[in-house]
């Protein structure tokens, strides 16, 4: 049995019967996402899954037809009406069905469905032979088109039963012809707008208006919190009125339609249009949900009050300012919506408008410059609107009028360049100012004095206005002023993010390089000792010492087995002697974890690290953001997802077509059986299956090494079941670069001779790294999954561990292997800096652990980092471990440490990227999949050459045009940017000279150069397709 994507199970008495016109009903088929011409439609996500034998094969019907179930279902349209007078005979069923045929298959149900059948036949005629034969043209049939054909009818009382067709057909009309109507389009699903007005209307008690409201294309701009110009606001939305109807012509036997909108009246009042369409912004916004009428009022008021004392430009100014700053990350809470940043939020852009607006001519209403003369008094300064020919006040006007000076546009002259630049800079809507660090800079201003400022998006705006206003307070638009000082705050920006990339050093640790650690406080030093020293003598008496002592590389089978389960043994008995001494709910496992939490947060409350909640929250269960939400940090970056559109989700849950391979199948069933006795999933009984609330997943086989035969290994969909999109992620974890491991390396070179010889390096990859970390038990339901075993059994279960794919697991696990790694940076420290001030060098990736260790203390070091991941209850994979090596592979850089150190790109993979860059230019086309691939390969391998980085902007460029339009694959012909620069890399590549290795970086030799990449729509022909 197949479950229901949202949980419920349909009943098979509520399928719907074929209708008289034969037509039946089946289910499109999605393609696997591992073939090259994916292609999923996006839209309003299908509430309702029906079971195989509940679906009929063949086209599917219109959606409108589907929604009609219920126990009269399945009642035909002649067992309705066996009361009926008349019953039509075989010859008229069968001309019916002929005319049904040509009409929708939702108009065709409801016909038969909802219509006597004396009226069928003679409604359908009608409609068929004046060709009104789509759900468009049915909608535009209102009372006036329906009585225009009411003569057509054999019995004049079925005009009843033809104003019926209409009227359904416009309420299912979709919302794509309305929009065309519109002249716009827009990714609303179809009856969105009405459905929000129905449910604003039972929530405050009163549907919006609907020329209160934006047209459709602004409200989808609202609900992706993109910025909407004022000026977008003008046009009514699409509720306001019926645009246009159907004209026949009896005697052409044609039709068309017409525009019965009326003509837009002049606005007389600005005021009033600009209060109307910040009053249309702010009533969309809410019935979205962005936010509550109160907020709307509030954010209103702020705004009326501003352009009471000023004028209003300055309410426009502020509206744009502030909108703008809401939408794009002013405000530091991501989780604060829209309508609390504009009714509370923002009042330094208010401030900088009212300051600005001070020298600045005041709007005026009828009454306007008899109020200016008696309440205002004069003002010994040029008046800059009467020097440009724009002043209205004349006479009554508190500035100055110097008529000396020739004024803008007088005797055909342009004015001079300073006053053209000063008028085009005399609006705030036209400054996007760039970002910019957080950091207190000093400011110069044109004015006067200094000015010092914490340096963010909002300051910015407040400093551009402040420094405007000194302009016009001198008298004299001195534009190269205002221009310097503009550059000088953005060469401070690039300051600050020059400083930080010196000092922004990261290992996936406590990322402070070696040699400059603070000192150890006294309980660091005491309790990191102990522990070590526990896992030292734990690990010596079970011979993992002695092992790790005679293995160099990798080690064999035999070997493997052996470090495993001695290190298993070590950590037990240090386990045991742990809860002996910390209490025994240290070793009390919950929630699915496989790590033991208490223990690691005793650790680290013990070691004095700062992120002691990780281990509180994983303990009970980890957040994915959709019914349990995500408790913030300050001690990890914001989170700031990427714009995705909601997929629609297929009618009956299956796997993809990966899954059913018959190589794969095998392999399959004994990974889920495998992480079902492993207790990483559970399956799910009836009452279970049928909740309504539960997400499946689909999943997909994917090859690993490009084989099958090399193994399998079984994603999740999570983007295209919609999981990621409702999941509200706060934080992301920022993960180490090439450029922070070669300062890793560099910091442990001796002084002296830059040399790394008496290190040896120590590789790790912890096994099953996300399925160690439990999810909260209310988000299991969001995780499910089905599968079909080789017998033709399938079994639904829910994952009770993080899978790769959904956007927070990522974010967990590296918080959870950045605070382990911190743990046994101290642990190491307190144990073995004693006699060795840099005992160690540690870089960890995701799950890839890379540590060079001074070779004479190397076994012992190398003990205490097994034995401690064991001790957490994390997994290694013992036959990846690598002993006593004085080079290694880490995120693709082989790193040799014999003398002075050397990085270079791996040969294999540099081969690779040459292969796919020959591919692209002998085939002139690449699909999405590739030029994500390739794209990746290129970064890496620039990564170690830094003057190659701005030659790879052709191809991520290229990337998200074809992300953004839904383009599968894109043609680069020859003369194309794309095709031209993957040529120049072959050239690099052939070189013989191509993979020569490069050096450590020495911080304090480290240059920065900041790159500036500008960026505008262009066709795809443009980018190369």
């Amino acid at each position: 049995m197949e479950p229901k994507q949202n949980g419920k199970q349909p009943n098979a008495d509520n399928s719907k019967k074929k209708s008289a016109a034969g037509k039946e009903k089946g289910v499109n088929e999605v393609e696997d996402p591992i073939d090259d011409q994916l292609s999923v439609s996006k839209g309003k996500a299908v509430q309702s899954i029906k079971q195989p034998h509940e679906v009929s094969k063949g086209t599917p019907a219109d959606p409108a037809s589907d929604s009609r179930e219920g126990d009269n279902s399945s009642v035909t349209g002649s067992q309705k009406d066996d009361g009926a007078s008349s019953v039509q005979s075989d010859g008229d069923s069968a001309e019916l069905d002929l005319f049904l045929q040509e009409l929708p298959s939702s108009v065709s149900d409801f016909i038969i469905d909802n219509l006597p059948q004396s009226a069928q036949l003679d409604v359908a005629k009608v409609l068929v032979s004046r060709n009104i034969t789509t759900v468009a043209m049915l909608g535009l049939l209102d009372d006036s088109s329906c009585k225009e054909l009411a003569p057509l009818l054999s019995d004049r009382a079925n005009l009843i039963f033809l104003k019926a067709v209409g009227r359904n057909c416009s309420s299912a009309r979709p919302l794509k012809r309305r929009l065309e109507e519109g002249g716009g389009g827009s990714d609303l699903p179809s009856d969105s707008v009405g459905n929000l007005q129905a449910k604003f209307k039972a929530k405050f008690g009163m549907a919006i208006p609907g020329r209160y409201t934006v047209d459709t294309q602004v409200l989808s701009k609202i609900k992706k919190d993109e910025l909407v110009q004022l000026t977008e606001c003008d046009e009514p939305g699409p509720l306001s009125a019926k645009r246009s109807r159907i004209v026949i012509d009896p005697n052409m036997k044609s039709f068309n339609t017409e525009d019965i909108r009326l003509p837009r009246a002049s606005v007389n009042c600005e005021a009033a249009h600009v209060a109307l369409c910040l009053t249309r912004f702010c009533l969309s916004a809410a019935m979205l949900g962005k936010m509550s009428p109160t907020q709307a009022l509030v954010y209103l008021a702020r705004l009326f009050e501003l352009g009471e004392r000023t004028s209003v430009h300055a309410i426009k100014s502020a509206d744009l300012g502030m909108r703008l700053e809401a939408v794009r990350g002013g405000n530091s809470d991501v989780n604060v919506s829209l309508g609390h940043k504009l009714a509370c939020g923002q009042a330094d852009i208010l401030a900088a408008c009212q300051a600005e607006s001070r020298s600045s001519t005041p709007y005026s209403g009828s009454n306007a410059q008899s109020h200016r003369a008696r309440n205002r008094p004069q003002v010994d300064e040029p008046c800059r609107q009467f020097a440009r020919g724009r002043c209205r006040f004349g006479a009554n006007c508190i500035y100055r009028h110097d008529k000396s000076q020739p004024r803008q546009g007088e005797d055909g002259k342009e004015g001079s360049p300073k006053q053209q630049v000063d008028q085009n800079l005399s609006s705030t809507e036209q400054l996007d100012p760039p970002k910019h660090a957080p950091k207190r800079v000093t400011i110069p201003n044109p004015g006067g004095k200094s000015v010092a400022t914490p340096w963010t998006r909002s300051s910015l705006d407040t400093i551009v206005l402040q420094s405007k206003v000194g302009l016009h307070k001198t008298g004299v638009g001195r534009c190269e002023d205002y221009i310097s000082s503009y550059l000088t705050a953005a060469t401070a920006c690039l300051e600050l993010d020059s400083e930080q990339e010196f000092s922004d050093f990261r290992n996936g640790g406590i990322c402070i390089l070696p040699g400059e650690e603070p000192p150890l406080t006294n309980q660091q030093a005491s309790f990191g000792q102990r522990l070590g020293e526990l896992l030292l003598n734990e690990g010596a008496a079970a011979g993992l010492t002695a092992l790790i002592e005679k293995i160099k590389g990798k080690p064999t089978k035999e070997q493997a087995n052996s470090v495993e389960n001695f290190a298993l043994a070590a950590a037990s008995g240090a386990r045991r002697s742990l809860a002996v001494e910390l209490g025994p709910s240290i070793v009390e496992r919950e929630a699915g974890n496989s790590i033991y939490c208490s223990l690691l947060g005793t650790i680290a409350d013990r070691l004095q690290l700062k992120d002691i909640e990780f281990p509180i929250i994983c303990q009970r269960g980890l957040p994915l953001g959709i019914d349990v939400a995500i408790p913030y940090t300050n001690l990890y970056p914001r989170f700031k997802p990427k714009k995705q559109e909601e997929f629609e989700t297929p009618e009956i849950h299956t796997n993809y077509k990966s899954m059913m391979l018959p190589e794969v199948r095998e392999k399959a069933d004994k990974i889920v059986r495998d992480e079902e006795d492993k207790g990483y999933i559970q399956r799910l009984g009836e009452t279970d299956l049928h909740n309504e609330a539960r997400t499946f997943i689909r999943r997909a086989a994917v090859p690993k090494a490009g084989s099958f035969e090399n193994g399998v290994r079984i994603v999740e969909d999570f983007k295209r079941s919609n999981t990621n999109l409702h999941s509200t992620i706060p934080n992301t974890a920022r993960l180490p670069s090439v450029s922070h491991l070669r300062q890793l390396i560099s910091s442990l070179a001796d002084a002296t001779s830059q040399s790394t010889a008496k290190y040896r390096i120590l590789q790790f990859d912890l096994k099953s790294a996300y399925r160690h970390l439990g999810i909260h038990p209310s988000e299991r339901k969001n995780v499910s999954f089905t599968h079909t075993f080789l017998d033709g059994n399938t079994v639904a279960y829910e994952n009770k561990v993080l899978s790769f794919g959904h956007s927070g697991a990522a974010y967990w696990f590296v918080r959870y292997a950045n605070l382990a790694l911190s743990c046994l940076e101290l642990i190491l420290r307190a144990t073995f800096s004693v006699s060795i001030s840099k005992p160690f060098g540690s870089y960890m990736y995701v799950d890839d652990g890379f540590l060079c260790i001074w070779v004479e203390i190397y076994a012992q070091v190398a003990t205490v980092i097994i034995v401690f991941w064991l001790l957490l209850g994390s997994g290694l994979s013992c036959d990846k471990l690598r002993f006593n090596l004085t080079e290694g592979t880490v995120v693709g850089i082989r790193i040799d440490i014999r003398d002075s150190p050397c990085f270079e790109i791996d040969p294999a993979k540099t081969e690779k990227l040459l292969a796919d860059l020959r591919a692209l230019v002998s085939s002139e086309c690449i699909s999405e999949q590739k030029l994500a691939s390739l794209a990746g390969k290129l970064n890496r391998y620039a990564s170690l050459r830094k003057y190659l980085k701005p030659y790879l902007q052709p191809f991520y460029g290229l990337l998200a045009v074809m992300r953004k339009l839904g383009r599968p694959a894109a043609a680069c012909p020859r003369k194309s940017e794309v095709n031209i620069t993957a040529s120049f890399f072959i050239d690099i590549l052939s070189d013989p000279h191509a993979f020569h290795s490069v050096g450590p970086i020495q911080r304090s030799l480290d240059g920065y150069a900041g790159t500036m990449l500008l960026f505008t729509d262009a066709s795809t022909r443009a980018l190369g397709g």
